[in-house]
């Protein structure tokens, strides 16, 4: 059958298109169209959205694995306030 065919193709394609992804990532997408979206998502959507919570995935790990001496300091209140006018002026000038 044409259809039965067509289903084992499109199958194989996510199949290929998704190894570099953990399951645990493809849960989570699917979770995430399953709450938030209307329709099914399309291949491509699929994998952007894979994508983004491989990539914020990878971020955590990397700032749980940062040493002590890497973390940030935050910078000084002066400092702050200089960006906090700014940030303001730019909202404003639009």
């Amino acid at each position: 059958m044409k259809e039965e065919g067509f289903i084992v193709f499109m199958k194989n394609e996510w199949q290929i298109s998704l190894k570099e992804f953990t399951p645990a990532i493809i849960r989570e997408a699917t979770d995430h169209c399953l709450k938030r979206k209307q329709l099914p998502p399309t291949l491509p959507q699929f994998y952007d959205l894979c994508r983004t919570l491989h990539i914020r995935e990878k971020e955590q790990e990397a700032l749980k694995n940062r040493a002590p001496n890497e973390r940030a300091t935050p910078a000084s209140l002066e400092v702050g306030r200089r960006y906090l006018k700014l940030i303001k002026q730019m909202l404003h000038s639009n």
